[in-house]
């Protein structure tokens, strides 16, 4: 399962053991990088949605 949120990426690595620890299957997560900190999180979460339907 993909998961995409608004937490930046710093935190990234402890995001993903909270979700592993919740049972969550993490096949791909998606933080913000520095400069999308100051996007809109709607903007910024539909544009990676968008991407990772792209993919397939």
């Amino acid at each position: 399962m993909f998961f995409v949120t608004a937490r930046p990426g710093i935190i990234a690595s402890a995001t993903d053991y909270n979700l592993d620890h919740a049972g969550y299957d993490v096949a791909g997560l998606y933080v913000r990088g520095f400069l999308d900190l100051f996007k809109n999180v709607a903007d910024y979460k539909t544009a990676q949605r968008v991407d990772i339907e792209s993919k397939g």
